[in-house]
Order: structure tokens, then C-alpha cells, then sequence
């Protein structure tokens, strides 16, 4: 692989990493025990941790399968720039 090509992948290389790294911090902020946004809905609405993270677990579900096919497939996370 030449120079030139590597040089051309960068940017779709780096589109990638961005979105991935955004996933995973989103899906860190709503789990525990370091889910800041749990914490922070708990204290506005006066709700017990436990019962808003059982209302989160199928988002976080969808964030870990997102997550995990934007690590395994990255043309998934490219696709909006191939147009």
C-alpha cells in the first residue's frame, strides 16, 4: 500500500475514530457505577438511581450493539460520506 493511499484514508480513518469514540463515552455516561447522566436525572428528578438505569438498559443495549458495529464495521459509520 502506497503512501498516497494511506495519506487518502485519513480523514475516513479518523471519521471513524470519531464516531466510535463518541458512542462509547455516550454509552459511559448512562452506565453505572460512573453514569454521570444517571446521577444527574436522579437528582433532578428525585427518582432512585437503580429505577432511571432499568429505564436506560434498552438504550444501552442499542449503544453496545451501535458501538460494537461501528468497531467491527467502520464502512457502516462512512456511509453518509460515500454519497
Amino acid at each position: 500500500m502506497s503512501s498516497e493511499r494511506r495519506a487518502a484514508d485519513f480523514p475516513a480513518m479518523l471519521g471513524t475514530s470519531a464516531r466510535f469514540m463518541i458512542t462509547t463515552l455516550g454509552l459511559g455516561f448512562v452506565t453505572p457505577p460512573f453514569g454521570l447522566n444517571l446521577f444527574a436525572m436522579s437528582g433532578l428528578t428525585r427518582t432512585p438511581v437503580g429505577a432511571i438505569a432499568r429505564e436506560a438498559a434498552p438504550f444501552v443495549f442499542a449503544m453496545i450493539l451501535i458501538s460494537a458495529l461501528i468497531g467491527f464495521v467502520p464502512q457502516i459509520s462512512l456511509f453518509a460520506l460515500s454519497r
